[in-house]
């Protein structure tokens, strides 16, 4: 059978030489019911330049960087995102393949 392929939902990336992480990076309470914690939220900027992924299949990997605490100019962060992509099929009664992800992080000290 086929590989399937994303058709609607597609991973989107924010190329962080667009960004500005004192601009547009704003932290954020996360409130769980055992733990109040802080995320990283990203702010609209008309700098930004977005690129997607469309039609990936279960063959293809993606790897971007989260969250990088050095402060020597390169790359502190990933601003990502998922958006509906209208124009993926132009058969309004099939079913478009949204996308499914595995998420794994890793920490790398040196």
């Amino acid at each position: 059978a086929p590989a399937k392929h994303v058709e609607s939902w597609p991973m989107t990336f924010c190329d962080s030489t667009t960004v500005n992480v004192e601009r547009d990076i704003v932290s954020v309470s996360r409130v769980s019911k055992n733990r109040i914690g802080e995320i990283q939220m990203a702010r609209y900027h008309p700098d930004h330049a977005w690129y997607y992924y469309p039609r990936m299949t279960q063959d293809h990997i993606l790897l971007f960087k989260t969250f990088d605490s050095i402060l020597d100019g390169t790359n502190r962060c990933t601003i990502h995102t998922a958006f509906d992509l209208p124009s993926a099929t132009t058969d309004a009664d099939k079913p478009r393949q949204s996308r499914e992800s595995i998420e794994s992080r890793a920490f790398i000290l040196y």
